[in-house]
């Protein structure tokens, strides 16, 4: 697994999966599986998700352009590094890291080593090590620094950047590292997604009904009437005629 260039075809879960999904489970959106040596995994999955799975907002300092990910990069990298290294690689399931709009899900298969726990993590606490070869090697690579202080790191970092503190779990017989964005920032992007969904329906049909709307938007008929005083309050839409036999009319989409 450390040196081999194909190890999946001796030891088959010796691979990560990343997927990006929608607005469920079952939207899968895109899909990469990671296979070869461990040791050249954690570059290239990083390498994924700041090119394809996350955004870097720009910024600037002064007259200096920056771009920041939406999490923090050392935060991803212990969790992924915990994942590879601490897993159970005798169970027949791959490392998998889930990107959602509002979060980003890791996890590998085996449970925590007595006596850790959750809480216990969350504090100083000794290195346990399921796989002592692996993480001998990971350390003299310079990767981990084998003193147990992944979950704090994580912690240090989500608050450092503004973030919740990431949710741990023991969850379908391994561990589960749950990185969460801020709630007024999802709630703000979940409204302007609805609220360009309602103006591309307009733009293809004046006339829907708010009932329509909500069928083919997936929100409830409150959510919807109130995405629509979003528009109205703008000036981007308004209604011509009665709510009956009226229509809709795009004012200026710029307010959008």
């Amino acid at each position: 697994m450390l040196f081999g260039k194909r190890p999946r075809k001796y030891i088959r879960s010796a691979t990560v999966k990343l997927g990006r999904f929608g607005d469920s489970d079952t939207d899968l959106i895109s899909h990469d599986i990671i296979e070869g040596s461990i040791l050249d995994m954690p570059e290239r999955i990083l390498d994924l998700l700041r090119t394809k799975y996350l955004s870097s907002p720009i910024y600037y300092e002064g007259i200096e352009r920056k771009e920041k990910l939406e999490y923090p990069e050392k935060a991803l990298r212990e969790a992924l590094l915990n994942a590879i290294v601490h897993r159970d690689y005798g169970v027949q399931t791959d490392v998998t890291i889930r990107v959602y709009s509002n979060k980003i899900v890791f996890w590998n298969s085996g449970p925590l080593i007595a006596p850790l726990n959750l809480e216990l993590l969350k504090q100083e606490h000794p290195s346990k090590r399921r796989n002592p070869l692996i993480a001998n090697v990971f350390f003299r690579y310079g990767y981990i620094e084998a003193w147990g202080r992944g979950i704090l790191l994580m912690m240090e970092e989500a608050a450092k950047a503004g973030l919740p503190e990431p949710v741990l779990e023991e969850y379908a017989g391994g561990i589960q590292v749950t990185f969460l964005k801020n709630s007024t920032e999802t709630e703000g992007k979940s409204v302007e997604k609805s609220v360009e969904k309602i103006v591309a329906l307009i733009l293809n049909n004046p006339s829907i009904t708010q009932k329509e709307m909500a069928k083919q938007t997936g929100l409830s008929r409150r959510g919807v009437e109130k995405n629509i005083g979003i528009l109205k309050k703008k000036g981007v839409i308004t209604r011509i005629g009665p709510a009956k036999g009226g229509h809709w009319q795009i004012i200026d989409r710029q307010k959008e």
